[in-house]
């Protein structure tokens, strides 16, 4: 039953706000300046009554993390202080489960401080498995696909399923952590990562507004799927601008804008093969000076192994203590933006085995192998190792 989303959605602006890879608890930016970042998004740019939902879309962790640390530490307090104003305010907050190995089932700590006779109680949803949701409060029906590590095929089953519950053809938004195939390298998209990748196309049928898709950390637009990207930097390669994406949702209409993200931590690759000393100090106290939000500051120099740059690391370390200065002896700057809007590096995810997926992974090394013969395969180790069929 095809339905007209104009007719069940409230005459009044809906801000939805999603944010994706935020990582948390990273080994190469400090969690105090990514919750600076997220206090950007909810605290300083938009008045928090403003967000009528604000969506954690996967990877709200970077790693685990032990109760104690320092990390899980400020996490917590920045938790407490975004449920207890999402309350306040009254927005929904919305999680969206990410990465196994980013994630580790860490983003139920949100549950667990909000939920119960002595939780916070503002309004949370959350999400670890292919669901639609229909919001009466805001009209919306919404459909959620967590980063599962599942055949897309077999997503896309699951999609069907939760239509068909709903009797409906089309959701109004989809969030989704998760790679679609237009954001992998070209040498990617025949290789298994693909297998476990979306099809844009397909999802732009069934979804009326936008697919707000988080996973691959470079901002992307293709039909109706907007990659936000990460919102901080967090690496060498993102030299690329950071931020969110902001949905502004009025009757039947939508609107869609990139807000940059001004606290960006900054990584910076010069090429300085060649260069003498004094160039090479002038440059890098360029990108201090210009430091005017005191973001944290990584540099990279890349330069052959007997060039001054080699020779000058440790003086560099004296004149500025703050910045954290590394080398790289390659011949050629390897683009600090490439143009392939996802990188290698972004795409290889720790593999983690668990009982439950052994034999899923098993198959999918078998079929990337030899793909004509994944009956037989399936077959085999059926009698052996049964399938997860979550």
């Amino acid at each position: 039953m095809m339905r007209n989303s104009a007719t069940m959605t409230l005459y009044k602006p809906i801000t939805i706000v999603p944010v994706g890879d935020v990582h948390t608890g990273s080994t190469r930016v400090p969690t105090s300046q990514i919750i600076r970042c997220l206090k950007f998004v909810y605290w300083r740019n938009l008045p928090s009554k403003e967000v009528d939902i604000l969506v954690l879309n996967g990877d709200f962790f970077d790693r685990l993390l032990s109760y104690g640390s320092q990390d899980t530490l400020e996490i917590m307090a920045y938790q407490q202080s975004l449920l207890t104003i999402a309350k306040e305010q009254d927005t929904t907050i919305v999680i969206v489960d990410g990465t196994k190995s980013h994630d580790w089932d860490q983003m139920k700590s949100f549950l667990a401080l909000n939920n119960g006779e002595d939780g916070i109680g503002a309004r949370v949803k959350f999400f670890d498995k292919v669901e639609i949701d229909f919001d009466e409060k805001y009209g919306l029906y919404t459909l959620y696909i967590p980063d599962l590590k599942v055949d897309a095929d077999e997503i896309w089953k699951r999609v069907q399923a939760e239509l068909a519950r709903h009797n409906i053809d089309q959701v109004d938004y989809a969030f989704v952590h998760g790679a679609f195939i237009h954001q992998l390298p070209p040498a990617a998209r025949n290789s298994s990562q693909a297998h476990h990748s979306h099809d844009a196309e397909r999802y732009s049928q069934i979804v009326k507004y936008y697919i707000l898709a988080n996973h691959v950390h470079t901002p992307t637009t293709y039909l109706k799927v907007e990659g936000g990207g990460s919102l901080d930097r967090l690496a060498h390669g993102e030299e690329h601008d950071k931020g969110y994406n902001m949905v502004t949702h009025l009757g039947d209409k939508a609107k869609i804008e990139f807000i940059k993200n001004p606290y960006s931590t900054i990584f910076k690759t010069l090429d300085v093969t060649g260069a003498a000393t004094i160039d090479i100090l002038q440059k890098v106290e360029d990108i201090v000076t210009s430091n005017v939000y005191n973001v944290p500051v990584n540099i990279r120099l890349v330069s052959d192994k007997m060039d001054e740059a080699t020779q000058i690391l440790k003086k560099l370390g004296n004149l500025f203590p703050h910045v954290k200065v590394t080398l790289d002896h390659r011949k050629k700057v390897k683009g600090s933006d490439t143009s392939s809007p996802i990188s290698i590096e972004e795409i290889s995810q720790k593999i983690v085995i668990t009982p439950q997926n052994l034999a899923d992974k098993l198959i999918e090394r078998a079929v990337a192998r030899a793909p004509n013969r994944r009956n037989r395969f399936e077959s085999l180790l059926d009698q052996v190792i049964p399938r997860s069929k979550t």
